[in-house]
């Protein structure tokens, strides 16, 4: 008799294999990651995979939408006060480095070949400029920001230029004048 699975490993394990598509994607690229090298990885047969997972774009789901709730949270502990918003936002920066910027890009390339892909990613984005409204919004209710700024410009720069940042990062440029534009560009919109 099989032992029952639990709901706590049913979710543990799609954490897992979630965690293990994001390495294979940075290491290999996401066109050479194949579902089999990841269920291999992840040490289940490959069926056990397709129960969480039909394919790559779904496992890319899985991690877009696991990076837009550690931002909705990340942004939910910094929007308490005027202050804890500055300081929060200054230091956005260094706290929420992705360690995936790299697959972020490789799957920004292959979506130029993909259309389904290019669809994810466009979705993705979309609910992160959404999420960024709603919480630009709620600091202009608050007074935090002036009422005359278009919540849906300042989310664009702000998503514009933190991937403006990834991609000097990658290339090598320095952090510390990465983090600094980051700073100054947030003192003149908050300020």
């Amino acid at each position: 008799m099989c032992p029952k699975i639990t709901e706590s490993h049913r979710h543990d394990l799609r954490q897992r294999l979630i965690d293990i598509a994001l390495t294979s994607f940075s290491k290999y690229g996401y066109d050479k990651t194949r579902m089999e090298d990841i269920a291999t990885t992840a040490d289940v047969a490959k069926g056990t995979l397709y129960l969480y997972f039909k394919n790559k774009e779904d496992l890319f789901t899985a991690i877009s939408e696991r990076n837009i709730e550690k931002l909705k949270n990340h942004f939910i502990t910094i929007f308490n006060n005027k202050e804890e918003l500055i300081s929060g936002l200054e230091t956005f920066y260094k706290q929420f480095k992705n360690p995936d910027n790299k697959v972020f890009f490789e799957i920004v390339a292959e979506s130029s070949r993909n259309s389904k892909l290019r669809q994810l990613l466009y979705e993705h984005r979309k609910k992160i400029i959404e999420m960024i409204i709603k919480y630009v919004d709620l600091q202009k209710s608050k007074g935090f920001l002036k009422k005359d700024l278009q919540s849906k410009t300042i989310a664009y720069i702000l998503v514009a230029q933190y991937d403006g940042l990834r991609i000097n990062r990658i290339l090598g440029m320095n952090d510390e004048e990465n983090n600094r534009v980051w700073i100054e560009l947030i003192k003149k919109l908050f300020y």
